[in-house]
């Protein structure tokens, strides 16, 4: 519900988590594990595949790190469009 005090935050169709990983996938160097996440990542099952690909790989930490980087500028332009002043 939209009032003068609140504003909805994006939801998850908004937010697209699967563009967040689509985009991670394609930052990894190496070609063989690049090309095997976004596998991963192609149809029924994605999140699981590509968190247990992730994880085989040692590369959860890097995800997150990553993931959370994508969520905080999308806070920021959520903030900038609604004349809010972001701060950590």
């Amino acid at each position: 519900m939209e009032t003068e005090h609140y504003l909805p935050l994006p939801d998850r169709f908004e937010i697209h988590e699967y563009s967040i990983m689509g985009r991670f996938c394609l930052s990894v160097d190496g070609e063989d594990m690049r090309d095997d996440l976004c596998d991963a990542i192609r149809g029924r099952g994605a999140f699981r595949r590509f968190k247990d690909r992730i994880q085989a790989y040692g590369m959860a930490e890097a995800w997150y790190r990553y993931r959370d980087a994508a969520l905080r500028e999308i806070a920021i332009a959520w903030c900038e469009e609604h004349g809010i002043t972001y701060t950590e």
